[in-house]
């Protein structure tokens, strides 16, 4: 199937919700709407022939309900901060997602990145997650600054990829995880910049696999709770704090600090420090 006609534009909100088994929608080449929605029990997979095409959302807003799970198939850009409201069981973003804005995920869903490497990936200014799960099954996200969880359901798995972020933090009060584990070259879970951030919540590794830490950038990230991911933890640059109150707060690994970096904090860890 394509796009329904007429062809929409940025003007356009578009619904996918008829009755009918799974479908294919191709969008025959890159197409600009104002937001989209799905629902019902049909699970819809958006694509398009060619790799070079894309779709863009200029208000940067999907909201899906219902049973179905729903496929990006095709690079999307973000032209304002969205909200991802995400209250049925799985969207896939399966190519890159880009913004230079807010992506907010809300709903008791999983959003579910699979795409991306090292000079390819999902690239998103800010990242809000206030509710269910985003996970990075095998891709690499880049978050430029923020990364925020909202609430005590609020969950970031990343399993097999990475997630690079300027800052990883929670809202005052609010206990979230973080489950990692490495893919085969890299850490799990990189943050830093120039600028400084506080987690408050859970790193523990994710099923399947081990995970690790990597502190990067001049700015310093503070570790408060009892963590118990087990891959171990490299500060590069800037400084690692760790001023948890029980527990370790760089998990069970090892801690690897370089020439420059340091580790302070009033915690502990119970990894051997080199």
């Amino acid at each position: 199937a394509g796009f329904p006609a007429p062809i929409p534009d940025s003007d356009d909100t578009v619904a996918f919700s008829q009755a009918s088994a799974n479908t294919s929608v191709d969008l025959n080449g890159s197409r600009t709407v104002k937001s989209l929605t799905f629902g019902g029990n049909t699970g819809y997979t958006l694509t398009s022939d060619e790799s070079i095409h894309s779709l863009t959302l200029v208000d940067g807003d999907v909201t899906a309900t219902g049973t179905a799970t729903h496929e990006f198939n095709i690079d999307v850009t973000l032209d304002s901060s969205g909200t991802w409201s995400i209250g049925n069981p799985l969207v896939k973003v399966n190519r890159l997602l880009t913004t230079g804005n807010l992506l907010t995920k809300t709903g008791t869903g999983t959003l579910s990145f699979t795409d991306g490497d090292e000079i390819e990936k999902s690239s998103i200014a800010n990242l809000h997650v206030n509710g269910g799960t985003v996970l990075i099954d095998g891709g690499t996200v880049n978050v430029g600054a923020l990364t925020k969880l909202q609430t005590s359901t609020s969950k970031i798995t990343v399993k097999g990829g990475t997630l690079e972020t300027g800052q990883l933090s929670n809202d005052s009060g609010v206990t979230a995880t973080v489950s990692i584990s490495d893919p085969a070259s890299e850490a799990a879970l990189i943050v830093g910049g120039t600028d400084s951030s506080t987690f408050d919540g859970l790193i523990k590794n994710a099923t399947g696999g081990s995970g690790s830490l990597k502190k990067v950038g001049s700015g310093t990230f503070t570790l408060t709770g009892s963590n118990t991911y087990s891959g171990g933890t490299a500060v590069t640059e800037g400084a690692l704090v760790a001023d948890n109150s029980s527990g370790s707060a760089t998990g069970s690994g090892s801690v690897e600090v370089n020439i420059g970096a340091q580790l302070s904090g009033s915690g502990s860890v119970s990894g051997a420090v080199t």
